[in-house]
Parts: structure tokens; sequence; C-alpha cells
């Protein structure tokens, strides 16, 4: 059961200090992490359902160690306190498995759809990342934007994303919370 924290809990490294958005990824090995629910993992791989989310949230490892994936921040939170996932997994894979772009068959004359890691920190959550989903060159900032081929790019996009994902840790792997230490 994913369970409540103090503040003063959450690894330090996590927290925002530069308050610099960072868009260098150049580096095609950078790692990106993400939370995992145990049940979308299976002998086969990573279920695509786990990279299923429009403008997918991820983790960078420039700025972030694994287990980091388990903390919500609060901006996701709304009108709750923010919840940790020790029994979650969590799942890694590289900056080049997102593929450049989805071209649609000349003969439909849509446009190209682009996939794109953006940095969008949060202030308890400074590595917070997403995968974004663009039509030319425009972010498509909502799911039900999504139209014909762009939901076609979209589930290209979760495919790819899938057949990379590996698992990093397992649940409990590396928390700093213990089934026990808590109420």
């Amino acid at each position: 059961m994913p369970t409540s924290f103090d503040e003063d809990e959450r690894p330090d490294q996590m927290w925002q200090r530069e308050g610099q958005v960072s868009e260098d990824f150049t580096d095609p090995n950078e790692i990106f992490y993400r939370r995992c629910p145990p049940f979308y993992i299976h002998d086969s791989g990573v279920d695509e359902a786990a990279v299923k989310e429009h403008n997918l949230s991820v983790l960078r490892s420039k700025y972030a160690e694994p287990d980091h994936a388990r903390w919500e921040s609060r901006h996701d939170c709304h009108d709750r306190e923010p919840l940790v996932y020790p029994e979650y997994s969590v799942i890694e894979f590289p900056e080049s498995a997102i593929p450049p772009e989805k071209s649609p068959p000349d003969f439909l004359g849509a446009p190209v759809h682009r996939f794109r890691p953006a940095h969008v920190p949060f202030a308890d959550n400074y590595a917070h990342s997403e995968v974004h989903i663009l039509r030319g060159d425009k972010h498509v900032e909502k799911e039900r934007d999504l139209t014909g081929e762009g939901k076609r790019a979209r589930r290209f996009l979760q495919v790819k994303l899938a057949e990379a994902a590996r698992v990093r840790l397992q649940p409990w792997e590396g928390s700093p919370l213990h089934p026990g230490t808590f109420a």
C-alpha cells in the first residue's frame, strides 16, 4: 500500500535548488526512471500499460536516483498529501528509446508526430520530466487532442518504450522505507 510521509523524509536530492529547466538532452544514454505497479512486469518484459500515460511522467537519471520515482510530488496531489510507493517496481529506459517521429503514410496527408523529452521540474522533484508528443512542432498538451494518426503515433511510442524498458528496482529494493517502519 502506498503510504504518506513527512517532507523531511523526502530524499534531499529531489528538492529543486537552482530553479532552472535543463533542456540539455544530448546524451542518448541518459536513463529515465518511472514507478510501475508490479503487475505490469512479466517474464516477457514490461507491459505497454506501464508507459501509456499521455505526457509520460519520468525522472532523469542526471538528477535522480531510481528510488526517487516512487515519491509523488505535491504538484500531482492537488488536495491530498503526497504518497510514496515502496512496493512498486521502478522501470528504466534510455533516452535513445524515444523514437524521433512517426510519419503517416504519404497518401493520408496527415502531419508527422514527433516525440521529445522535456524537463518539467517541480519544487519537490527537480528531476521530473515528461515524454511529449508533438504534432509537427507543437506539443499536444491534452490526450483528447490526439485523433487518427496521433493515436497511432502514441501507440507506436508506447510499444517502443515498453520494448526498451527494463526493471531497475524490484518492489522495496533500494527504498529507505521498509515494511513495518511506518504506521
